[in-house]
Formats: C-alpha cells, sequence, structure tokens
C-alpha cells in the first residue's frame, strides 16, 4: 500500500523512478531515514516482473493452461462415463491430451514458407538419409530417411526382424532410437544384434550355454561394447497404437528420432469392439500421425497371410493382412523373400529385398546376405 501510494503521488507530480518513488516515501515520515525509504522502494522494484524474463514467465502461462485444459478434458472424460459411452469417452480424452502434448499448434502452413524451408535445408547441406551398413538398403533406397513410414513385408522367419534391427542399428549411430517389441523381449534382440555385428550366431550360444571359440566370442564383446555408445532401447509395455503416438511424442522431446514397431499386426486394438481389420488401419493412421505431427521414422514390420506363406512365393504389396490400410499409411515399402529357406540349400540365407513402393524415388530390387 505504502508502495503504490508513493508511486501515484510520483506520478502526480509528473515522472516516476526508483529515486522519485523514494524521495515520496520519505516524505510520508514512515521511514527513519531517506536510505531506508530508497531501500525499501528497491527491493519492490526487484519484486517487479522484468521484460528481461518474459520467456519464462511465458512458459509459466503456458504449463497453467495446459494444465487447465488436461483437468477440463479429464472432467469431460469422466462426466461422459458416467452418462455416456465409456469408451467413446477415453478416446476423446486421448485426442484432446495429445494435444495438448502437441501445444495446440497452428497446424495452417504457408507454401511459400515450405518451399523456404526446403531450399533453406538444401542450402545448408542438411543430409535427409543415413547411410546403412546393409550395402543392399543404400542400394535401394539412397539412404535411411529419417522422416516417414517404412514398411517391411515378409513371411514368418524370413529375416524382416532383422532387416528392422539392422536399421535400427545404423541410425542409432546417429540418432536416439526405440524398438517396440510385440514378438520378442529385449535379451532377444539384443542378441540379434550381436549376432548380426559379430557374425556369430549367439542365439544358439544363449541356447546351449556353450560359448563361442575365443575369437568370436571377442567379436561378440566388442559388439556388446559398441551398444554402450548408441541411444538405443527397448520398450517392453504392451501399449497400443494410440499409447505408442502419446509415447512417441513424450521421445520425441528428448530427441528421439525413429521408432521400430514389431509387428503391427500384433498391436492390440486402441478399442476392444475393433475387429482386426479395423484395429490394424487405426493402427497404421497412430503411426503415420508419428511421422506427420512428430516427424519422425517409424519402422513397421508386417507379416503377409498365410496363403502367401504356404506358397514361399515372394511377397507382393497386396499379400499383408490389411495391406490396403498398411500401404496407403507407408511411404516405403520393403519385401523380404528367401528362395532357399525351406530347402536347406547353401544359397537360404541370400534375402531379396524389393522396393515395391517408394514416394519419393524408383522402385528397385537387390540381394542381401542374411546373419541371423
Amino acid at each position: 500500500a505504502m508502495a503504490s501510494r508513493g508511486i501515484s503521488q510520483a506520478h502526480a507530480r509528473g515522472h516516476v523512478d526508483l529515486v522519485a518513488v523514494g524521495e515520496q516515501l520519505a516524505e510520508t515520515r514512515t521511514f527513519g531515514s531517506k536510505t531506508d525509504a530508497l531501500d525499501f522502494a528497491a527491493k519492490c522494484a526487484d519484486g517487479v516482473p522484468s521484460a528481461a524474463n518474459v520467456r519464462h514467465y511465458a512458459r509459466i502461462v503456458a504449463t497453467h493452461w495446459r494444465t487447465r485444459r488436461a483437468i477440463i478434458a479429464m472432467e469431460s472424460a469422466v462426466h461422459e462415463a458416467h452418462h455416456g459411452d465409456a469408451e467413446d469417452a477415453i478416446s476423446i480424452a486421448h485426442e484432446t491430451l495429445a494435444d495438448i502434448l502437441a501445444g495446440g499448434k497452428n497446424t495452417e502452413v504457408s507454401v511459400a514458407d515450405a518451399a523456404q524451408h526446403v531450399i533453406d535445408e538444401i542450402n545448408r547441406g542438411t543430409p535427409q538419409c543415413i547411410q546403412s551398413t546393409v550395402p543392399t538398403i543404400t542400394k535401394l533406397t539412397g539412404g535411411l530417411p529419417l522422416r516417414g513410414v517404412l514398411t517391411i513385408l515378409g513371411i514368418p522367419s524370413s529375416g524382416k526382424t532383422t532387416l528392422a534391427l539392422a536399421l535400427a542399428r545404423d541410425l542409432a549411430d546417429h540418432v536416439p532410437v526405440r524398438i517396440f517389441s510385440f514378438e520378442q523381449n529385449a535379451p532377444r534382440i539384443a542378441a540379434s544384434l550381436l549376432t548380426a555385428a559379430a557374425g556369430t550366431a549367439v542365439h544358439q550360444a544363449m541356447s546351449t550355454g556353450r560359448k563361442p571359440d575365443s575369437q568370436a566370442w571377442c567379436s561378440v564383446l566388442d559388439a556388446a561394447e559398441r551398444l554402450k555408445d548408441v541411444d538405443l532401447a527397448v520398450v517392453d509395455d504392451n501399449l497400443d497404437p494410440r499409447a505408442i503416438y502419446n509415447r512417441a511424442m513424450a521421445m520425441r522431446r528428448r530427441g528421439v528420432r525413429a521408432i521400430v514397431v514389431d509387428y503391427i499386426q500384433n498391436l492390440p486394438p486402441a478399442d476392444p469392439r475393433m475387429d482386426r481389420t479395423r484395429a490394424l488401419e487405426d493402427a497404421m493412421r497412430w503411426l503415420q500421425r508419428i511421422y506427420r505431427d512428430l516427424d519422425m521414422l517409424v519402422i513397421a514390420v508386417s507379416q503377409v497371410d498365410k496363403h502367401t506363406a504356404k506358397e514361399h512365393k515372394p511377397p507382393k504389396i497386396s499379400d499383408g493382412f490389411g495391406s490396403a490400410a498398411i500401404e496407403q499409411a507407408s511411404d516405403m515399402m520393403i519385401t523380404v523373400h528367401r528362395p532357399g529357406q525351406f530347402s536347406g540349400n547353401a544359397s537360404a540365407r541370400d534375402m531379396h529385398l524389393a522396393l515395391v513402393k517408394n514416394k519419393y524415388g524408383p522402385l528397385n530390387e537387390s540381394v542381401s546376405r542374411l546373419i541371423m
């Protein structure tokens, strides 16, 4: 109150500054001396928000705004659950919370601004692809893109997951990567990565409990040591597609640029009332949103239907269960086929890869040697 009166009286005299307010307070005889009045005025000034801290204040306001929106969303969900459909309430709450986490960004982007962004990226020489240690992949695609949906399609045990993990390992040398596995746990995935890096059958060593020869074992230990230098982790939670999106959003804020989902037909549905076809369509929509909303690369592993697996023919885009939804959401699709998979001949490890969809370039085919 004293400070307010001092400021008002100083303003009435035509000017307001720290000295003028201090002198005005000194005239009230409330303080023992003019120095005490000036000291009080200085302390009051220190408590006034400063333009220098505007970013900090903006973060505080934004945090309270998000908190309030989250509270309203949850209150609405509770009301809808009591008086309407619980599944709809959960779905609406998820959408709202996802929007809050995204910061409610303006979705309108000027084409001219987008074109300038492209030009700036080219001028900076920023690479949009990463060269793979799998020569066939570089030959097929020109390099691993850092954004988009890349689907790997093949029959069971054809090497789909092995290929996906090899790509994840390549990416992890450059950017943080997370693996959502619905088929293997973290130790099994680690064994596959060690096998590929060391050229030694680590899975077999695990099963038999016997170490390989000393030279091979040193290669395995070296490969394990190199894994400590990369940000590559496995998410063991059994998440539905919507939950994966929310988890990916949090990961993106921590710098994660790519995720692997193995495999999409095993994803639990976001809504238990969905049939398999609707559930897969919903899953692909959420994976596509991870790319579009979060600017990330999604590597999705997909299994073909049983009929194609029995024929032992190279898979086609239309062979996968839910193929229409998978093709629509994918920017690139690679099919995996091993002609000698069931014959037991020496070429059983020859993996035929075909780039059957590529939104940004030509289609291609190549052969690689599989290390499983």
